[in-house]
């Protein structure tokens, strides 16, 4: 009901009438006067936004170039130590070449002396056995004599046994 309608100026008690036309004046008011308030709050979000877009795609600018920086320097790491390993083979088989060589010459060396000792100790049981050979002979000789040889039979047989001797 419109009070004081007759006059020309009167309340709406209408609440659905009134509540829109609150509405559209709170609408109107807020777009007046938050434009420049919400424009600004905006751009200076969207600012945020393409400086937090523009230093992401720099990071990950620079992390593709580290990456790749690191795989570089992984490969070329890579070579370096297949390289070290090749040394270190070549170092081994030297070594062990110079090894080889050390130890054939250490064989030679003790089957020189080994065979030097052998015959060292053939020519003194030789030396031995002739000893013995002539001890031998003399005994037996000297057994004849006692058994009654001449005195030219003892001396050619002493003569004999020189010369046997001898050779």
């Amino acid at each position: 009901m419109h009070i004081l309608a007759s006059e020309g100026f009167g309340i709406n008690s209408n609440i659905l009438e009134t509540n829109l036309i609150n509405l559209i004046i709170v609408l109107v008011l807020l777009v007046n006067f938050a434009r420049g308030f919400l424009g600004k709050l905006l751009s200076a979000r969207l600012h945020r936004i393409e400086s937090a877009l523009k230093d992401a795609e720099a990071r990950q600018a620079k992390a593709k170039q580290d990456l790749e920086s690191a795989q570089a320097q992984l490969t070329q790491a890579e070579q370096e130590a297949q390289r070290i390993i090749q040394e270190a083979q070549q170092s081994a088989d030297v070594a062990r070449n110079a090894i080889l060589a050390g130890v054939e010459e250490d064989i030679a060396k003790l089957q020189a002396a080994a065979d030097q000792e052998i015959a060292s100790e053939r020519s003194r049981v030789v030396k031995q056995l002739r000893r013995q050979l002539v001890e031998q002979a003399l005994q037996a000789t000297q057994s004849r004599l006692d058994q009654g040889l001449s005195a030219s039979a003892q001396h050619q047989l002493v003569d004999r046994s020189l010369s046997l001797l001898s050779r």
